[in-house]
């Protein structure tokens, strides 16, 4: 387990009260603390979500001069999906962990009517241990439904979110192969699932191994690269937002939960509102890669 650090507590405003760590900037209610999905007497049915974000230096190259750096990307698409689920889906509980080289920061779990705003930023870190912020990931989600179990609060499946833009961190076969394996047992599990989407963006992705951490949920792997990243994030947070908001309905049946959340995401794409160039740059879409005319 690694050290966390903790956060600098910033000036408070009628707006709220923002706080800067070394990979993000977050703005939540000044009356957060008796907001809290914390709180006892808050009792509804949670869902947990995981952001395991790519923060290293390479997330800020621009790659192509029509396409922002990655960073810009992800900071667009996740915004994006946490205003969906707090619509949508206020049972939603949401956590991030930041990783390049190690961990970088970590934002515990928390309802999203607390969370105003947030920002992701780069570190000087070139390398991406995948393997090592999956690990961190699951048992960050395993301490959460611990806690939620002491509570006697009641959670549906919970959802690890990924997105990388490299592997070349990740040295050990075996750490690889670990956390794999890891992750593959939890999503095969009926009691202690969690459900993963991969999402690589960049040339500099391997699609096998993304494959290798959604193995059990294979409908959960995404690849981008190139100027397909704009239109095609935006699409793909967008399907994962539908995801989960189906996997509400899913849960009581554990038996052929992932099955049937795989044909809701296969459905999802399918009604996707797809420029006709983005869908002639998709080879395929589901476990597959999204390419550019330079690819």
């Amino acid at each position: 387990m690694f050290p966390f650090k903790f956060w600098n507590k910033g000036a408070e405003n009628t707006k709220g009260v923002v706080y800067q760590y070394k990979s993000i900037f977050v703005k939540e209610r000044s009356d957060s603390f008796m907001n809290s999905s914390r709180l006892i007497r808050n009792t509804n049915t949670r869902l947990p979500i995981l952001f395991c974000l790519d923060v290293s230096a390479s997330m800020a190259i621009r790659r192509n001069k029509a396409a922002p750096p990655s960073i810009d990307l992800l900071n667009e698409a996740v915004k994006q999906l946490l205003n969906q689920l707090r619509d949508e889906l206020p049972m939603a509980e949401v956590a991030f962990l930041t990783f390049s080289e190690r961990e970088v920061d970590y934002l515990s779990f928390q309802s999203l009517s607390d969370l105003i705003d947030l920002e992701f930023h780069v570190v000087p870190e070139n390398g991406t241990s995948l393997a090592h912020a999956v690990m961190e990931s699951i048992e960050k989600i395993k301490e959460e439904r611990r806690e939620l179990e002491r509570l006697m609060v009641e959670n549906y499946a919970p959802f690890l979110i990924i997105v990388t833009d490299g592997d070349e961190g990740d040295t050990k076969q075996s750490d690889i192969k670990q956390a794999q394996e890891t992750l593959y047992a939890h999503t095969c599990s009926r009691s202690d699932v969690i459900i993963p989407f991969i999402i690589g963006v960049g040339e500099d992705v391997s699609l096998d191994k993304l494959k290798g951490y959604s193995r059990g949920f294979e409908e959960g792997t995404f690849r981008l690269k190139n100027s397909a990243q704009v239109q095609a994030f935006r699409a793909i947070f967008k399907i994962v937002g539908d995801s989960i908001g189906s996997s509400v309905d899913l849960n009581a049946d554990r038996d052929s939960f992932l099955n049937r959340l795989g044909g809701r995401v296969r459905e999802e794409i399918g009604k996707a509102e797809l420029s006709e160039q983005i869908r002639d740059m998709w080879e395929h879409f589901v476990g597959g890669e999204a390419t550019g005319d330079d690819a």
